[in-house]
């Protein structure tokens, strides 16, 4: 490890030593259509010195840290004429090349390129985006793969979590939207191929709803926008201990004013889990548990956008989410780990998850500017989980505490409605300001026909218990946006009425509770952006968020469960509040791009998982969430996208934090300091034009909570890919955990003195084919096109 940090430091020691002033801009365009090309590759090459970078979503771009001396320009995007242009300075320190119209390709009408080969990165005020590329290790994989190779991003590969700095209160976001499939299947059935960019929103701003403490993750999937037909086709095949399939297909057909598009996504197989639990005290046993997958995720999306007018337009999509799954897990209990068998039970389930989601936005722009407009769009989403299960004890087949079937029902519908407006005042300025309306109903419901023990000692059916919960928050926000030269401000504010109405029943001593809040909160934000020059930038944020307890957390109806482990939330639940300040350093040097930032935050209520034990079974744990004392956390993170050589790139990234939390577990106050370091690094090797190497390795370290102490995790992962087809294909071929060292590993003292370990598929052959297709349009169409845009060629350099 020490000289992994010793190897990242001289990396980032090199990319400050780069030196120059100089640079060159413009804006990409596409001749025919009038409109911006985004992710373009532009280099300036002078001798062996080559620089390199890839135009932004509005086609803009700027090559930085520039002798003053000639250099060779080259914009190369397949599907379009490669351009060339021979740049002098002559004295200045800039060449702004304004408007670059470049024309498409008629040779190379076949072929689709809307991402850059390796990721990239762009600090925005409020946020940071990474252009994932095609990494290798993730090609053709799930989106949960893809954000494991993200700075600052966990993935819990058990159990799904999502954690953004070692904190998992994240809200996730899909092209700026919520969705209602839970995080941990939607990470799974979204390809790496269908995703354009990641975005990092740590301290989110007033204009977003508060909900994840930790800040957004808001994964924007590709939508091309080139005239005619366009799309990709795509297989993957994964083999570990079992074997898994994903395949898809994505289009998009553009006429003049309407975009349809639509995506096909399907994966399968199965997969498997093992681990072991031992427990000391209070009572003495050995758990020996093998759990299996056997799934098929389906998810379609289609819809379109259309321009009314120049300066409204339309917008409608569905996307539809079916899930099949059959789950087994096998818990065989004895004394010690080699003595006989106690207890071999079997808990098996079918589940059936279907989400219905569907999108209407209208968008009107006023006057000339692009920044002035109104938007209204609303959602509505619909989610149902059926589930048939059924408990076994083999060795006690007549004992109907342990052998018995639930019949559990779980139903929830979302509705959202946005109103959006910006305007901006003379040149450097503009407000937004908007209004939300979010409601959200639950509700669930368990059928079980275990026996246990009434209130009077006597041996009844559980039979039927039912949760609803209705949600119901109303916001409105307003920011201000001011750029004073090379410093930039945005400040603003935003208003919640939060309202929550929820009814516990159970059959058994027919218990009734119920659950009713209602806060109204004020959540600020702050940002400060100052250029100290071309190539440095320091950012100040703010911003008060807030953690909502999820339906999983706050539904008293079982979750997941063994024998001697239940899961299961706590409607008592309370909001937790986070005061978050955040200090960040960019860097742009001529290698590539540097950053550094420091993070505090204080978190009032804060919620976390607890382990207690069953009143009615002492041998079994109850996993829940509560609400702990005050905490602070604090950290800093480094990150580095480096091209080292002209083939060579790397992107590394180091962050460390350190948490105090504080609370009453185990009938005792307790307090623990949990200091966690984390580490990534990911190299790519380009041999030929057609053949690319990747090697990556991350290092996930120990953490610590009142009940729990983790043991480091780490992997090594390993790919490559061959360009096809004319280069119309990728097929690509990955190795991850090498070692097969990714598992996990825990201790715990309260309220069981006991040890633990789980390990998963994580070493697994991932053999993946990306074909990338786009049709021209006919040839009148493109002169028609060529014909409306005519005189509007101003800034054309070539």
């Amino acid at each position: 490890m020490n000289k992994i940090l010793l190897l990242l430091t001289l990396f980032t020691q090199i990319a400050f030593s780069q030196t120059g002033k100089n640079y060159i801009s413009g804006i990409i365009i596409n001749k025919n259509t009038n409109e911006p090309v985004p992710y373009v590759t532009v280099y300036a090459k002078s001798g062996n010195e080559i620089k390199t970078n890839l135009s932004d979503e509005l086609g803009a771009f700027s090559i930085q840290n520039l002798s003053n001396k000639q250099y060779i320009l080259t914009i190369e995007a397949i599907g379009y004429k490669t351009i060339n242009r021979t740049i002098n300075f002559n004295g200045s320190s800039f060449v702004d090349l304004k408007k670059i119209l470049i024309n498409e390709n008629v040779e190379a009408l076949n072929t689709v390129v809307i991402r850059a080969e390796t990721s990239t990165v762009t600090q925005k005020i409020d946020r940071l985006v990474i252009n994932v590329g095609k990494d290798l290790t993730s090609v053709g994989a799930a989106a949960a793969d893809v954000l494991n190779n993200v700075q600052s991003v966990s993935v819990d590969q058990q159990t799904g979590e999502l954690s953004l700095r070692g904190n998992t209160n994240v809200r996730v976001l899909i092209d700026g939207k919520p969705t209602n499939i839970p995080t941990d299947q939607l990470l799974q059935q979204i390809p790496s191929s269908t995703i354009k960019n990641i975005e990092l929103i740590t301290n989110p701003s007033a204009k977003y709803n508060p909900e994840g403490n930790s800040g957004i993750i808001n994964i924007e999937l590709i939508k091309n926008s080139r005239l005619g037909i366009n799309g990709s086709v795509s297989s993957t095949s994964q083999y570990g201990r079992n074997f898994t399939q994903t395949g898809g297909v994505n289009l998009n057909y553009k006429t003049k004013h309407v975009n349809f598009y639509g995506n096909y996504n399907v994966n399968g197989g199965k997969k498997n889990t093992f681990g072991s639990l031992e427990r000391r005290s209070p009572s003495t046993n050995y758990q020996d548990i093998d759990g299996n997958d056997d799934f098929l995720n389906q998810l379609f999306k289609i819809g379109a956008d259309i321009d009314i007018t120049k300066k409204t337009s339309f917008g409608i999509s569905t996307s539809q989410s079916f899930v099949d799954l059959d789950y087994q897990n096998n818990t065989k209990i004895s004394d010690t780990q080699n003595s006989p068998i106690l207890s071999d039970n079997q808990f098996t389930f079918t589940r059936k998850p279907k989400n219905q989601t569907y999108n209407v936005g209208i968008y009107q722009q006023f006057g000339e500017d692009k920044d002035h407009m109104l938007s209204i769009e609303t959602m509505y989403s619909k989610r149902t989980q059926p589930e048939n299960s059924n408990w076994a004890n083999n060795i006690s087949p007549n004992d109907k505490s342990s052998n018995y079937t639930e019949d559990i029902s779980n139903n929830n519908d979302l509705t959202l409605i946005n109103l959006d407006y910006t305007k901006p005042f003379a040149k450097d300025s503009y407000i937004e300001a908007g209004l939300e309306l979010r409601e959200e109903n639950t509700d669930n419901q368990n059928f079980s026909t275990q026996e246990v023990l009434d209130s009077n000692s006597n041996t009844v059916s559980r039979d039927l218990s039912n949760f609803t919960y209705t949600r119901k928050i109303y916001s409105a926000y307003f920011n201000y946006k001011q750029q004073f030269n090379a410093l930039g401000i945005q400040a603003g504010l935003r208003a919640e009425s939060y309202n929550i109405n929820g009814d516990f029943h159970t059959d058994v001593d027919n218990q009734n509770s119920s659950i009713n809040q209602k806060v109204n909160s004020l959540y600020p934000s702050f940002f400060a952006t100052y250029e100290l020059n071309d190539d440095n930038q320091i950012q100040l944020s703010y911003s008060r968020r807030v953690d909502r307890p999820s339906i999983k957390q706050v539904t008293p109806i079982r979750s997941w469960g063994t024998p001697l482990v239940v899961s299961r939330g706590n409607p008592d639940l309370k909001q937790e509040f986070t005061n978050s300040l955040e200090v960040r350093y960019n860097r742009e040097v001529g290698i590539g791009n540097v950053s550094a930032t420091a993070f505090f935050r204080n978190t009032k209520d804060n919620i976390s998982r607890t382990v207690s034990v069953d009143p009615t079974q002492p041998d079994r744990a109850i996993l829940s969430y509560d609400n702990f004392d005050d905490t602070n956390s604090y950290g800093f993170e480094l990150a580095a996208y480096l091209r080292i050589q002209n083939w060579w790139r790397l992107n590394a990234s180091t962050d460390f934090y350190t948490r105090k939390i504080k609370g009453f577990v185990a009938n005792e106050n307790r307090s623990v300091t949990n200091n966690r370091f984390n580490f990534r690094a990911s190299n790519t090797f380009t041999a030929t034009d057609k053949l690319t190497f990747q090697l990556s390795t991350m290092y996930r370290g120990a953490s610590e909570s009142l009940q729990r102490t983790r043991k480091p995790m780490y992997m090594v992962n390993t790919g490559a890919s061959y360009k096809v087809l004319k280069d119309k294909g990728t097929l690509s071929l990955g190795l991850s955990d090498i070692f097969n060292t990714f598992g996990v590993k825990f201790s715990s003292d309260a309220p069981f003195d006991q040890d633990g370990q789980f390990k998963w598929e994580s070493r697994k052959v991932t053999l993946g084919f990306v074909y990338n297709f786009g049709i021209k349009p006919k040839e009148k169409e493109s002169r028609r096109n060529q014909q409306d845009h005519e005189g509007d060629s101003g800034g054309d350099m070539f």
